[in-house]
């Protein structure tokens, strides 16, 4: 079986080993739900080409993500080691391919797995870290910064420099007016750091973006690794 998940491939052999006889494809669809705020998760979701965000908001029509989970880990993994039901939503942001397991299933092989367990603890810190960072990025830091670490961050989840998203959709996850997201994406062009069609968002220059992003893109990928969350290297995530 091939494995493009790097939480995957990070595993010990012997827990890859058990793991993998539990894991199964499946197609995400782009907003294709895996959870609801009050919801229990049933199925885990490894991601491969895929991207999940997770999301937090009193309305649901006005949701702030709180992490942004890729190839680096996967989804839930406090409820996988909590049983309890989520506070968040957890969408697919766009189309892609995701390995599966039940959660019962991922929660019983930690159990008996230490290392596994650990790195799932390693995990739910880190997205919870996200959110804490994300309040002080927005605090702090200009908004065309943040625009950039959150591209940044999103290519190295997903290995390719192409995103299917619209500035609007990232306005409503960073809690940006689209007026002010489009002025950063104005800045990026400029500089060709960026390339847009309606619905889609090529980085033609990282090192053009990454002058613009604030210190928050490093620093995520220090913190992932401090956790020991095997980030992609900022440097080689996307040629």
């Amino acid at each position: 079986m091939s494995v493009e998940n790097l939480f995957l491939k990070a595993l010990r052999e012997d827990d890859r080993a058990r793991l993998l006889p539990l894991l199964f494809h499946r197609n995400f669809l782009a907003n294709e739900v895996l959870v609801e705020p009050g919801g229990r998760l049933d199925v885990v979701a490894f991601p491969r080409e895929v991207q999940f965000s997770q999301t937090f908001g009193v309305a649901l029509d006005e949701p702030v993500e709180t992490a942004l989970i890729g190839r680096e880990g996967l989804t839930g993994p406090v409820l996988v080691l909590s049983e309890t039901c989520s506070p968040w939503r957890i969408s697919a942001r766009f189309a892609g391919a995701a390995w599966c397991a039940k959660t019962d299933a991922l929660r019983g092989l930690a159990a008996d797995a230490p290392d596994l367990r650990r790195r799932l603890l390693g995990l739910a810190t880190y997205y919870g870290a996200q959110n804490s960072l994300s309040s002080a990025c927005a605090a702090n830091h200009p908004i065309a910064g943040r625009v950039a670490s959150w591209l940044l961050n999103a290519t190295d989840l997903s290995g390719s420099p192409e995103l299917f998203i619209t500035q609007e959709d990232i306005g409503i996850r960073l809690s940006i007016q689209r007026t002010s997201v489009t002025e950063a994406f104005k800045r990026f062009k400029y500089i060709g750091a960026t390339q847009t069609r309606r619905g889609r968002i090529l980085i033609s220059n990282r090192r053009a973006l990454a002058s613009v992003a604030c210190p928050c893109h490093p620093g995520l990928g220090h913190l992932a690794r401090s956790l020991g969350v095997p980030y992609p290297d900022t440097e080689t995530a996307v040629a």
